[in-house]
């Protein structure tokens, strides 16, 4: 069982949306921006790192990554996304619930595959651990055909940072 961690409040406000019924973009004008943390930026290069073993919660965070796109873009800032999915996520990466009788699971792997389609058709790049999948026995011939299989997540980590993509840990 893992322990409980409470939730940054980033999620809980996500949540809070969720449980409204509202969409997770930016609001409308009345909303705040970024502006002095986007002073200067033309291009936002994020790194996800996503090491999650609940579905709901992928599919939340994979949603939130779409809306940091579209907030980026409102703000005149060309988004740059790189996903790196790691650990148990990948059992959730064949748009099939590893735990079928888990409504909440059955769910989530709709919402996992329509995020991931959405986040692909937006440019971003998704890549798979081949590692990950050989611990939790995924086929990587039933992976969502927008995914990428590399060798090892932790060293497309090492090497997208060093190309300057900043590091956004979701776990």
């Amino acid at each position: 069982m893992t322990p409980h961690r409470p939730l940054p409040l980033l999620a809980l406000a996500a949540l809070l949306t969720l449980a409204a019924g509202a969409p997770l973009t930016a609001r409308a004008s009345a909303a705040p921006g970024n502006a002095d943390a986007l002073r200067g930026a033309t291009s936002g290069k994020g790194l996800f790192l996503v090491d999650l073993a609940d579905g709901p919660k992928i599919a939340m965070y994979l949603k939130l990554i779409a809306g940091s796109h579209d907030g980026l873009r409102a703000q005149g800032v060309a988004p740059d996304f790189k996903v790196v999915f790691i650990g148990p996520t990948v059992r959730f990466l064949t748009g099939v619930a590893p735990a079928p009788d888990r409504a909440a699971d059955r769910a989530a792997a709709a919402e996992i595959a329509a995020a991931v389609r959405e986040l692909k058709r937006r440019g971003a790049a998704l890549e798979v651990c081949a590692i990950a999948t050989k611990v939790f026995q995924v086929e990587d011939a039933r992976l969502l055909p927008e995914l990428t299989v590399v060798a090892d997540g932790f060293v497309s980590l090492i090497g997208y940072q060093a190309q300057g993509y900043h590091l956004v840990p979701i776990y």
